[in-house]
């Protein structure tokens, strides 16, 4: 991150990871601030509402229509 090669980093299911406590809330802090030009992008539910006072964009998706609804199971490649 902090090399510049990167204009985009993506942290997939972070929020988890932190909700879990994982890695201290503190410490995504500390990664939010010193970025420098780099979007930090932190997926998953349950954001530590620290993280989402510090964020510049925090949005909620919600399924209208997913397979699950019909009783079929995540699937390798699509859900994981």
């Amino acid at each position: 991150i902090s090399s510049g090669e990167y204009d985009m980093v993506i942290l997939d299911e972070f929020n988890v990871v932190l909700k879990k406590g994982l890695i201290p809330v503190s410490e995504a802090l500390e990664l939010m601030k010193g970025h420098g030009h780099v979007e930090m992008v932190f997926t998953g539910r349950d954001a530590p509402q620290p993280v989402i006072d510090a964020a510049d964009y925090c949005s909620n998706v919600y399924p209208v229509k997913h397979p699950w609804q019909k009783g079929i199971k995540a699937r390798k490649g699509v859900e994981y």
